[in-house]
């Protein structure tokens, strides 16, 4: 297993991103962004495509082309797992939207220099009571626990969308009120996702985990139970689209060195 400070070496030439929301502009600039900063392999932490739509599509692929850069995204919470369902997979087992557009199956593993990737998409939506299902909403968004539950062996680094139940985030806890107010189970329907990827990351036991979904940049610790290897997780969030790519699109080096996050409270 890697240890966390020398993942940022080995991951030279890739980068990560968080949440587009299916923005072409924004995603085009990030593309743009992440070649100038030498970054060929861009990991997209999901919210990434919404439905799918051919014109976003093609432009990341013209404009991945154009840079020389490879984007691989796990699904959010917002990504049409329907759409998703209709992506050939490649010879890599990526999923392919585009030749330069690639989605991350949930569980899926691979190495880049030697360092081991897995991806764990997925997340509960919070607002959706103002969505429609099959449309802006899907039954299955959340993270297949019996997929969780079957995971064996360890990785150096996951990308998931939500954050793991053992993370306390700098969010405003207005949100949560005022939807519990609207749909009196949905805190504990979101609570839930992050704890099954609590149970993943126990299993797998990653030096590093990378997500969005939460709206915000920081890094933060999560001590794991006694076991080989890591006797923490690092974990850290990306902002989303519009709030600044220095926010948005870091290198692995610095995602890796990214300070950690103060307390709040």
């Amino acid at each position: 297993m890697r240890r966390l400070e020398d993942i940022g070496g080995a991951l030279e030439g890739v980068g990560f991103a968080g949440d587009w929301h299916a923005n072409t502009a924004w995603a085009v600039r990030a593309i743009e962004c992440a070649a100038t900063q030498g970054i060929s392999t861009l990991i997209h932490t999901g919210d990434f495509a919404f439905t799918f739509e051919r014109e976003y599509l093609d432009a990341l692929q013209a404009e991945g082309e154009r840079r020389d850069v490879t984007v691989l995204a796990v699904r959010g919470n917002h990504d049409s797992t329907e759409e998703i369902g209709y992506l050939p997979r490649n010879a890599e087992g990526f999923l392919e939207a585009r030749p330069r557009v690639l989605m991350i199956p949930d569980g899926h593993r691979w190495e880049i220099n030697g360092v081991s990737l897995m991806g764990l998409g997925g997340a509960g939506s919070i607002d959706r009571v103002h969505r429609y299902a099959g449309e802006t909403w899907w039954a299955d968004e959340r993270l297949d626990p019996r997929l969780v539950d079957a995971l064996e062996g360890t990785v150096d680094v996951v990308i998931s969308h939500d954050s793991p139940h053992g993370v306390k985030l700098p969010v405003d806890p207005l949100v949560e009120i005022h939807f519990h107010r609207l749909d009196d189970s949905v805190v504990d329907y979101c609570l839930r996702n992050r704890m099954v990827l609590a149970r993943g990351v126990e299993r797998v036991r990653p030096s590093l985990l990378v997500h969005g979904h939460f709206h915000l940049l920081g890094a933060f610790e999560r001590p794991l139970k006694p076991g080989e290897g890591p006797v923490a997780t690092r974990i850290v969030c990306l902002d989303r689209d519009d709030m600044g790519l220095e926010r948005n699109v870091l290198t692995a080096a610095e995602v890796v060195g990214l300070p950690l996050t103060a307390p709040v409270g």
